[in-house]
Parts: structure tokens; sequence; C-alpha cells
């Protein structure tokens, strides 16, 4: 199933599309932010996080 769900990712980057639209990510689209959005991006978004979320990851 995971390797589908990559697969998908993976068309709609080609399509310059996003996982999710008008809702948040979580613990189930997640696992693609860094591929949709580049590894800089993705690193302001781990910085983000431990600033406003410290106590999780």
């Amino acid at each position: 199933m995971v390797s589908i769900a990559d697969e998908i990712s993976d068309l709609v980057k080609d399509f310059g599309a996003r996982l999710a639209a008008n809702r948040g990510d979580g613990i189930v689209r997640g696992v693609w932010n860094e591929k949709m959005f580049g590894p800089e991006i993705y690193k302001i978004f781990q910085e983000l996080k431990g600033t406003f979320d410290p106590h999780t990851s």
C-alpha cells in the first residue's frame, strides 16, 4: 500500500500539485512533505515545529 501511495505522490508532484490543499498533512501525508516541498523548505518546517511545539517530534 505504501508503494502505491509513493507512486501517487510522485504523480501529484509531477503535475505541480500538493497532497493536501485545505487541511494539514498530519501523520498520514506528512511522510511526503520533504519530497513535495524540497529539503530547504522542509528544514524550515521542522524548525518552526520545534519552536512552537518543542515537546513533540
